[in-house]
């Protein structure tokens, strides 16, 4: 059965840890030279008017399966300048960014490492190591990095972090939501950056998530519940998927100062994101892709 078929009968925490918040991904490839990066001399930050990702760098990370099928690892393919190249990560391993500096986080049972990998240059410099295990992490607008965080023996969820710009210790900027009965224990947390350092935070269930969003200096805007995952902010608004349980679903526009407030954009979509323009990118069911200017959709 292909992916996307069987994705569309399972739970919301499994679309959500299986990617499908973008369109449909490439096949794996199989021609990626092992890499092992040197670290970066000067600074790996990005020069005045560079964007955060090179038009011409992509990145994906795959899986690597034992021969029982068990996670043995993770891979990062990374492709620039004409070059595709492969680094091996341990099991628990992320990376995100929108381009040539990619910010992976690799934890071994013992360290989470935080690292910026330059894909234009070919090299990587370490930010920090944490004795809690880091989850995931994104890069602020505003050059701090934001890090989600559970205990390393307990697993409990710790929040999430955010650590300044150039360095030193990060700070807890939102504890762990309380348990709820309608939602369930939490499965999945997806941290996106917003514009002038904010953060949007969601914490997904089985079939629905909670979802908050803060300013650029930490100040509480608001928070959504019941939603399927998010695909982003657009206009000062949260762009969600409908917590319908699988394909199609809704997309929806919702205030997050008022969630109330919620207008659908589409009625049914099975893939959908924002790209880099904050337009809605989606597949219909007939299979045919449309691209919507949200700032003439439903607001």
């Amino acid at each position: 059965m292909e992916l996307a078929r069987c994705l569309g009968y399972a739970p919301l925490a499994v679309l959500v840890a299986a990617g499908t918040l973008g369109l449909a991904r490439p096949p794996a490839i199989a021609g990626a030279a092992p890499w092992a990066p040197a670290p970066c001399t000067g600074t790996a930050t990005r020069p005045p008017g560079r964007p955060l990702l090179a038009r011409s760098t992509w990145f994906r990370l795959e899986p690597v399966l034992d021969a029982s099928g068990t996670l043995a690892g993770q891979r990062l393919i990374v492709g620039a300048g004409g070059r595709v190249r492969s680094l091996a990560l341990p099991p628990e391993s992320f990376a995100s960014g929108s381009g040539g500096m990619i910010l992976v986080g690799a934890d071994d049972g013992a360290g989470s490492v935080l690292r910026v990998l330059d894909a234009a240059r070919g090299c990587t410099m370490t930010l920090a190591t944490e004795p809690s295990v880091v989850r995931s992490a994104v890069r602020a607008s505003d050059g701090s990095i934001l890090e989600h965080r559970v205990d390393r023996t307990t697993r409990a969820d710790l929040g999430v972090w955010r650590r300044p710009r150039g360095g030193g210790p990060a700070g807890r900027i939102l504890p762990a939501l309380p348990a709820d009965p309608a939602f369930g224990p939490t499965f999945t947390t997806q941290l996106l950056a917003a514009d002038g350092g904010g953060v949007v935070v969601a914490s997904c269930g089985e079939q629905a998530c909670r979802t908050r969003v803060l300013d650029g200096v930490g100040g509480w805007i608001g928070e959504v519940d019941g939603t399927g995952p998010v695909l982003g902010l657009a206009n000062g608004r949260l762009v969600v998927r409908d917590a319908c349980g699988g394909w199609p679903c809704a997309v929806l526009s919702v205030d997050p100062a008022h969630p109330a407030d919620r207008r659908t954009i589409v009625t049914a979509a099975v893939h959908a994101a924002l790209d880099v323009m904050g337009r809605l990118v989606y597949e219909s069911p007939d299979g045919s892709t449309h691209t919507l200017d949200l700032a003439g959709a439903a607001r």
